[in-house]
């Protein structure tokens, strides 16, 4: 029977079958049954009548059973797991998103990113359905085949996949960046546009309130001059990048949803042509992988892309006339991915086709050799960068190893070297010492650490006399390494020690050091990375010798740099200069402790100046340079030592270090723990030990063998910059639903690591005085990556505290009557509304928004500043 035939009895039999089920129901149940499997029957009678009319029209004429899907399928693998993997990076990712926000909010000043990446979409679009009919032609020997529903469904359907990711993407990128608490704040956001719309609402929620004898109406002030108040303390507390946040999306809803309706028309319109094409004519027998000309022309492109992004790797340590890492830049990620998906389509549908003709399993060969390259560590081309250093004693030759200062005496000399003058200041309470730890977390927390320790300099430079040392993690490591750099150019603080942290004296205005660094970390690290990896790093798995320049980590580092010349501009550029000559005992900036893991042991190692092992001192974090016994001529960058600490796959590799007793491989640091705090922890431990008489008080007095010598006394304090949400409890933050037998493990992995990071937050112990600046991710999408768009840098900014805020909330009080006073109008506003709609009530706990996070964390953050106004600026009265 034919296969039109044999669709129209099935059709026929199932309405058949429709008609006696409805009949042999129960009673009561049948008007229901009836009515739902009427609708069934009249399905199968369209797909009947469909079918009639696709036979008549000679569409379709032959088997369309399992196994002649299956072997349609099997000659089109190669193009349908390239759409595959275009529609789930397309679409899943969260730098992703935040690709498509940046690209939507900038579209004038990234007209050409877009171009390219809209234009290589719909190539890759249409050269996807182009080698599925040329696949099918070449592999079929019988004209019905080709005439079947399996071939003239499958390619345009397998065409249009990358075009339903990036709508899919987008989609979720404009849904998901509003978090559920910032929409569930527009009701709050619309009362604070004006003082009568407060007002209005203050009175609407006392009357309402009242009439239901709810306790919250005697709480709620509505004379005018406390509502006044509440509005002026709310906008304070809400700086404009946030208030604005989710109103800006919305406002961008209109370039997204446009965008997705042009990828659904474009997905249409290929789709109807290649049904039509392949509907009524035979698909030609010379296409892409048949041609000769067009083939060796993607053979002369692919290698002329790997050799310019290969090339990225001059600028690695080098002041080049040319930055090759501005090209991966200028053409965007979404167009080096796309590029790269279309010649992964062309040779592996050119390896197939082969295949096919030879019966030689080409594809099979290449990946076996490449797996056998890398058990056997043929081409493992990540080994760290290190540089060579004049002999500290003048001598030619390589010097021997010799340890590194200990962290004791180090100490001991930033200390002696503070300015007399400052120190006296001190002679009866405790010098203050600064430690900060800063998280990991990418391209958010570099700005979380750049941004809080600039603006923290550029208010108070008298920090560099107390500010000892910066233990950091992955993105926080970057933030922290460019903060070195800036520190160690002549001229950028003021002489003077001032510190303009206290009430009334803080402005809001961005100093030097911040307005760099928002430029520095602007920039797009991503793309080099990207193009290092799709192309250079991905050919070298097939080469079985390692080639140095192909390491994507070193494009990282030579973006790294670019940017510092870039926004900088001075020259010798310090994040090419060794990793020692960031600190000096007698300079302004703080030690660098950047954590990373070891990959063999499982064990956290720090690069650091200092060695951190003392003696008599059980240390859980080894010293990089000591561990690995580094000669004095040799040293990491700078930029180096800031990527070692932040490579987390699968876009930057694990490094590989040569060591006198083997290979040892380093990863981010945040696989052994992700907040830092265990490092600062660790050091604040070994000074207490070695230099304070009890380890145990909050004041430390100094040991002293020398008589007639008044102790000196030091109080330490740990500066946590966290993501850490300790409102949240223990609420998860991912989401676990979906392929739970394969992913559970890694959600654990990732979970864990943060968690890690979250006790070793709560485990700071008394005797150091801890402060916590704590970046919300409930208040907007954060995106683990190396590209962050300029409104989302200014989201960033705003929860880090400023001074000029906690100005207004001077007096204690004030703060906490704020806070009860947003409580309580967010909870009428919830009653109100919950009424209006129907919708159950939540409870409390559940239903926090952005007005009453933000006064809880200034209340941190306040606390801090206040901390070091009475520490730094305030009048030092003897005792």
């Amino acid at each position: 029977m034919a296969e039109p035939q044999r669709i129209s009895a099935i059709c026929r039999h199932v309405a058949g079958a429709v008609k006696v089920l409805s009949r042999s129901l129960i009673p009561s149940l049948r008007p229901t049954a009836e009515r739902c499997l009427s609708v069934t029957g009249l399905a199968f009678a369209a797909a009947r009548h469909t079918t009639k009319r696709l036979a008549n029209a000679g569409i379709l004429r032959a088997r369309i059973g399992i196994p002649h899907f299956f072997s349609i399928l099997g000659i089109l693998r190669a193009p349908l797991c390239v759409s595959i993997i275009s529609y789930i990076v397309l679409s899943l990712p969260a730098q992703t998103h935040e690709i498509y926000l940046i690209h939507a909010r900038s579209v004038q000043e990234m007209w050409l990113q877009t171009a390219l990446g809209a234009a290589s979409l719909l190539v890759l679009c249409v050269l996807i359905g182009h080698i599925c009919f040329e696949l099918i032609h070449k592999s079929s020997t019988e004209r019905r085949t080709m005439r079947s529903f399996a071939a003239c469904a499958l390619p345009p359907l397998i065409a249009i996949l990358p075009l339903l990711g990036m709508a899919h993407g987008m989609q979720a990128a404009v849904t998901g960046a509003t978090t559920p608490i910032a929409q569930h704040s527009l009701e709050t956001f619309r009362v604070l546009s004006s003082e009568k719309g407060l007002k209005e609402t203050v009175d609407r929620l006392q009357e309402f309130l009242t009439n239901r004898k709810n306790p919250i109406a005697m709480k709620l002030k509505t004379d005018p001059e406390s509502v006044a108040q509440l509005g002026i303390a709310l906008r304070k507390l809400m700086p404009l990048e946030l208030s604005e946040a989710t109103e800006t999306i919305g406002r961008l809803h209109v370039r997204i949803y446009a965008a997705i309706a042009v990828c659904l028309m474009i997905s249409l319109a290929i789709f109807a042509s290649f049904w039509i094409r392949q509907a009524k004519t035979i698909a030609s027998t010379r296409g892409v992988i048949t041609r000769r000309r067009p083939r060796w022309a993607l053979y002369f492109a692919y290698c002329f892309l790997v050799g310019v992004f290969a090339a990225q790797s001059l600028n690695a340590g080098r002041q080049l006339s040319f930055d090759f890492t501005a090209i991966s830049r200028n053409f965007g990620p979404v167009f080096l991915l796309n590029v790269w998906l279309i010649f992964l389509l062309f040779f592996c549908s050119l390896l197939t086709r082969a295949q096919a003709r030879h019966k030689v399993p080409f594809l099979s060969v290449l990946a076996v050799s490449a797996v056998v390259a890398s058990l056997l560590n043929l081409n493992d081309n990540h080994a760290v960068r290190f540089i060579d250093v004049a002999d500290p004693n003048g001598n030619k030759h390589a010097a021997p190893y010799r340890p590194r200062p200990q962290l004791g005496p180090s100490f001991i000399a930033w200390l002696n070297s503070r300015p007399p003058e400052h120190v006296q200041k001190f002679n009866n309470r405790p010098y203050p010492v600064y430690v900060v730890a800063a998280q990991g977390g990418g391209i958010y927390a570099a700005n979380l650490s750049g941004l809080f320790l600039a603006r923290l300099y550029d208010r108070c430079p008298a920090i560099r006399h107390h500010l000892f040392a910066i233990s950091a993690v992955s993105g926080g490591s970057v933030g922290a390494g460019f903060l070195a750099g800036l520190l160690n150019q002549p001229d950028v603080l003021p002489p003077n020690d001032s510190c303009q942290l206290g009430t009334g004296q803080a402005e809001p205005v961005k100093g030097p050091i911040e307005r760099k660094m928002e430029r520095l970390l602007q920039t797009d690290f991503l793309s080099p990375a990207i193009a290092g990896l799709l192309f250079p790093d991905f050919l070298q798995r097939l080469i079985p010798y390692p080639i140095d320049s192909f390491d994507r980590a070193r494009a990282f580092e030579a973006a790294v740099e670019q940017a510092w010349t870039s926004v900088v501009g001075t020259s010798p550029n310090p994040l090419r200069e060794p990793f020692m000559e960031h600190w000096k005992a007698n300079g302004s900036g703080p030690m660098l402790m950047l954590n990373t893991t070891v990959v063999e042991t499982g064990r956290q190692l720090a690069i650091s100046p200092v060695e951190l092992s003392a003696v008599g001192w059980s240390s859980r974090v080894g010293s990089f340079h000591s561990v690995y016994r580094i000669p004095e001529t040799r040293d990491l960058p700078l930029s180096t030592a800031m990527g070692l600490s932040a490579r987390f796959p699968l876009i930057m590799p694990a490094g590989l270090v040569n060591t006198p007793f083997g290979t040892n491989r380093l990863v981010d640091g945040g696989y052994f723990e992700n907040s830092g705090v265990e490092t600062a922890m660790d050091m604040v431990g070994q000074l207490r030990e070695s230099l304070c008489t009890s380890a145990e008080t909050a004041e430390c007095v100094e040991k002293t063998t020398a008589p007639g010598v008044k102790p000196r006394l030091f109080r330490f304090h740990i500066f946590v910059l966290t993501d850490y949400d300790y409102f949240l409890g223990l609420r998860p933050r991912r989401d676990a639903d979906g392929i739970n037998e394969l992913l559970s493990p890694l959600r654990a992995m990732l979970n864990a690591r943060d968690a890690r990071g979250q006790l070793a937050v709560t485990r700071i112990p008394d005797s150091i005085v801890q402060h916590n600046i704590v970046l919300s991710h409930r208040i907007y999408g954060l995106p683990l990556g190396w590209w962050i768009s300029h409104d989302l840098q200014g989201i960033i900014s705003a929860q880090i505290g400023d001074p000029a805020t906690c100005a207004y909330f001077q007096d204690n009080g004030k703060l906490e009557e704020t806070i009860d006073s947003v409580q309580n109008l967010e909870t009428g506003i919830e009653l109100m509304n919950a009424e209006r709609t129907g919708r159950k009530l939540l409870p409390p706990r559940f239903v926090d928004t952005i007005a009453s996070i933000l006064p809880r964390m200034a209340g941190g953050h306040c606390a801090m500043h206040e901390a070091l106004h009475d520490d730094l600026a305030a009048p030092l009265n003897p005792r």
